[in-house]
């Protein structure tokens, strides 16, 4: 059996966000991957004071939740160096894994948790996350939260859909599931999922190329069937 390392082994490679990615790969690409996240998240948040960002790394997401007018950010993440970052960004830090939060119950209007989950390996691990976000969660707040989709990965090659669920990773430390499964964490949380919405539709070779034909096909698919196929997929859960 093989025995992958968790987020915690493999934090100095993950928790990257689009900051970093501007000041190393393509930008034109990049530009259009932080403005489709925000573009989704800007539809699925709701009016609130305030929000918690589960593995926030630097507070890359700062300044977008102020615009949308939350006064109060907090930010947990397992990486103390990225959350230094992300305290003189105005994020109220805390050292902690998405399995345990450090508040009480009720105590978020809204929880994001972007581009986390995916490095999440192990599937008890995400269940736990999620029922945490849930648990801090207000009544009638909204939990927000993106998944690397399987499908997608395996629709162009990444992973193969014949090997043995604990074997579909990429690379060791990404671990991209179902719609269906990301649906069923919720609920057995405790959330609706009241929407889901995919970015990215084709390979990443012409995603490269063409982002302007990217935001038209996020318009026209990202709330249709044809989530099931995108690349990255974010749920709107609340807190009934």
């Amino acid at each position: 059996m093989v025995t992958l390392k968790t987020e915690r082994e493999n934090v100095k490679i993950i928790g990257g966000t689009f900051e970093d990615l501007n000041a190393n790969s393509n930008q034109t690409f990049n530009k259009y991957d932080k403005e489709s996240r925000e573009w989704v998240v800007g539809k699925f948040l709701l009016p609130g004071r305030r929000i918690l960002d589960l593995g926030c790394s630097i507070g890359a997401w700062g300044a977008f939740f102020r615009k949308k007018g939350y006064k109060e950010i907090y930010g947990v993440d397992i990486a103390e160096d990225r959350l230094k970052t992300a305290a003189k960004r105005g994020y109220k830090t805390f050292k902690a894994h998405g399995t345990k939060l450090p508040f009480k119950d009720a105590s978020f209007d809204a929880v994001v948790c972007i581009d986390v989950l995916v490095h999440t390996i192990r599937k008890e691990d995400r269940l736990k996350t999620i029922a945490e976000a849930a648990r801090v969660l207000r009544k009638d707040g909204v939990f927000v939260f993106s998944i690397a989709n399987l499908k997608y990965e395996e629709l162009y090659g990444k992973v193969n859909f014949y090997l043995p669920m604990e074997k579909r990773t990429i690379a060791g430390y990404c671990r991209p599931i179902y719609l269906k499964e990301a649906i069923e964490a919720a609920e057995r949380a405790g959330l609706k999922v009241v929407e889901a919405r995919g970015i990215q539709f084709i390979t990443p070779s012409v995603l490269v190329k063409f982002p302007a034909l990217l935001k038209l096909l996020d318009f026209v698919f990202s709330g249709s069937f044809l989530k099931n196929y995108a690349r990255v997929i974010f749920l709107k859960a609340v807190k009934d």
